[in-house]
């Protein structure tokens, strides 16, 4: 995501940096589509703007010059072009020197831009930040952040500076650690500073399969009676990965796994999406976030964008 998206590792880093704390726990039943952000009392109602939040673009086939590539990539297009909402859950894995980051989301996203996400943090290199919950709403003005790390998970952290802050400072930390907090970023200041709510969630992500390529580079590696396999180097979001595979259904169109690999052909990173329901009538409600009363709400846009000029300049 930088230009538009966040590596999955400067992702899950980000996220430390904000001081993701959270869990907030709706009823989410993956069979029934029933993630939800009900909670006590009205704040945001879905007022969508198509011109803010994230942008779903047909693939760019002017890039393309393989006459067979672009003929496949055509019949994606109009294959996604038809799909109005969806749900998923969403497997991601990265693999970084001192072990392994990981997280699973259910998402609903409705066009033009309404999204909603739960991810949960499966696991961590550090075991204060494993098991947090975000719930991400994206209601069309507005996006949310509603975040809660696990229980225990302060003391985790605490330890780290055992010895370095005196108790009182410690069990501060600890509080705040595992205070749930929501965030709210602006997305007209992030198209203003060049970036886009893109770069905090995944929004719209199976409309947009090959967001992360170069498109000139895309290749079609093999295919069979059920999918199509691509290959393509990084577009600029990525600096650093060698490789770029994608998986996609013949039928819907839709990325069934996507693979980041090295320049010495390890894997980086894998990406696995399940349970699939497309067009099944979601109502703009669903994307309705109403914050809970007494927990306080953080303005964190002009910290983001701070933070992605500094990794803007380091890459």
């Amino acid at each position: 995501m930088l230009k538009n998206r966040i590596t999955t590792i400067c992702f899950f880093m980000l996220m430390f940096i904000i001081g993701i704390t959270s869990s907030l726990s709706p009823q989410s039943n993956p069979a029934s589509n029933n993630l939800s952000t009900s909670t006590t009392s009205a704040q945001s109602s879905p007022t969508t703007t198509k011109n803010i939040g994230s942008v779903i673009q047909p693939i760019d086939l002017t890039a393309v010059n393989d006459p067979s590539l672009k003929e496949v990539l055509k019949q994606i297009n109009e294959k996604l072009s038809v799909i109005n909402d969806y749900y998923c859950v969403v497997n991601v894995s990265t693999l970084v020197k001192t072990g392994e980051l990981a997280y699973t989301e259910e998402q609903c996203f409705k066009r033009p831009n309404l999204f909603l996400g739960k991810m949960t943090q499966t696991n961590h290199i550090l075991a204060d930040m494993k098991g947090c919950v975000t719930i991400s709403v994206f209601d069309g003005q507005y996006l949310w952040k509603f975040i809660k790390n696990a229980p225990g998970s302060g003391k985790e952290l605490a330890k780290r500076f055992e010895g370095k802050l005196p108790p009182a400072e410690l069990e501060k930390m600890i509080r705040n650690h595992e205070t749930p907090k929501i965030y709210k970023y602006n997305p007209i200041r992030f198209n203003q500073a060049g970036f886009s709510i893109d770069e905090l969630i995944a929004s719209g992500r199976l409309l947009k399969p090959f967001q992360n390529c170069d498109i000139k580079t895309l290749k079609l590696l093999n295919q069979n009676e059920s999918v199509w396999v691509f290959s393509a180097k990084p577009n600029e979001s990525h600096m650093g990965i060698g490789q770029v595979q994608l998986t996609i259904d013949k039928n819907t169109g839709i990325i069934q796994k996507i693979q980041y690999f090295r320049s010495d052909g390890s894997v980086e990173s894998t990406e696995t999406i399940s349970n699939v329901k497309l067009n099944i009538g979601m109502e703009d409600s669903k994307f309705k976030f109403i914050p809970p009363a007494g927990i306080e709400i953080i303005d964190d846009t002009e910290n983001i964008i701070q933070s992605l000029n500094r990794q803007k300049k380091q890459n």
